[in-house]
C-alpha cells in the first residue's frame, strides 16, 4: 500500500475499523499546530494524534486546507471504490465531526490527493 511504498516495510495503511475505533474511543479536541488546524485524539492510556485538517488536492493545488481532510483506508467497498474517513471543523458545508465516505480509486484518480496516515505493523 501507499504507506508501506512511502514510509518501508515497518507501516501500513489503517483499515475503515481501525479508524472508526479511534474516533469511537479517544477524546477530541480542536487544535492548531504550526498554522494548521486539525484534531488531537487522546486515547485511554494517554497517548495522542494529531490529525490535520489537510484539505484535498486536485492536480497542483490544495482545497480547504484548515476545513477538512479525507485520510484513506484500504477497507474495499466494491473493486473500485474503497472507504475513506473525512473529518471536518464545520467551517465548510460540512458539519463538525467525521463519517466514511466511499472514494472511487480507478480510471484517472492520479490527480486526487487525500491523506495517507501510515500506522505501525
Amino acid at each position: 500500500d501507499t504507506a508501506t511504498k512511502n514510509q518501508g516495510a515497518k507501516f501500513r495503511m489503517p483499515t475503515r475499523e481501525e479508524l472508526e475505533e479511534l474516533m469511537q474511543n479517544c477524546k477530541k479536541e480542536h487544535a492548531t499546530i504550526q498554522g494548521t488546524e486539525g484534531i488531537i485524539l487522546t486515547g485511554r492510556n494517554g497517548n495522542k494524534i494529531f490529525l490535520p485538517f489537510s484539505g484535498h488536492r486536485w492536480i497542483d493545488k490544495t482545497y480547504a486546507r484548515n476545513i477538512y481532510a479525507f485520510y484513506t483506508t484500504t477497507s474495499k467497498v466494491t473493486d473500485n471504490t474503497i472507504w475513506m474517513m473525512a473529518i471536518s471543523n464545520g467551517a465548510a458545508y460540512e458539519t463538525p465531526g467525521f463519517r466514511f465516505d466511499e472514494e472511487f480509486i480507478s480510471g484517472d484518480g492520479s490527480g486526487r490527493g487525500r491523506v495517507v496516515r501510515a500506522v505501525g505493523k
